[in-house]
């Protein structure tokens, strides 16, 4: 039995975003579902080589998942006999987000300018498709689906930028 839930809505979110990012100048070359609670920025073992940031990856994250009766709201309190089905609905978190090197970055002179200026032009672009993929995707859910779409971020480890955007999405009880 395969979930007929949360996948398709993290696999339509993620062909939202892709065929956004598809339209910028520069697309990320990979976009692909991720599991955990971060995105792993890989790098190939045998030739120490980036196979993440300076190709870019679009990517769609399955988060935590919470009894949730009060959407967006976690239940706090203790479930009560409901003739066997509690709570009366759940909440997932969807992640989506773009990860990009900084052109420059690991070389000795390090990034100019011009590759800052490069690299604050992608997560602008990518920002901007993130949007538009909401756009795209929001339709696509049943009439009674809530969806919540929270604060972006954006983090910098080593060489990598990271945007994020977290979605929380009601998810219907299974009885």
């Amino acid at each position: 039995m395969t979930d007929s839930v949360i996948l398709p809505m993290a696999n339509s979110l993620l062909a939202c975003l892709a065929a956004q990012l598809a339209l910028n100048p520069d697309p990320p070359a990979d976009a692909c579902l991720r599991a955990g609670d971060l995105v792993i920025h890989d790098v190939d073992a045998a030739t120490s080589r980036d196979k993440v940031c300076c190709p870019g990856l679009a990517y769609v994250r399955i988060g935590n998942m919470f009894p949730s009766s009060n959407f967006p709201d976690p239940d706090n309190e203790p479930s009560r006999a409901n003739g066997g089905c509690f709570p009366v609905s759940w909440a997932v978190e969807l992640v989506m987000g773009v990860v990009r090197c900084v052109p420059g970055m690991g070389s000795t002179a390090g990034p100019t300018c011009a590759d800052w200026t490069l690299a604050a032009t992608h997560d602008a672009n990518d920002l901007d498709a993130m949007r538009k993929a909401l756009c795209c995707w929001g339709p696509t859910l049943p009439k009674t689906r809530l969806w919540l779409a929270q604060a972006s971020t954006v983090e910098m480890t080593a060489d990598c930028i990271e945007r994020q955007m977290p979605l929380t999405v009601s998810v219907p009880k299974c009885c």
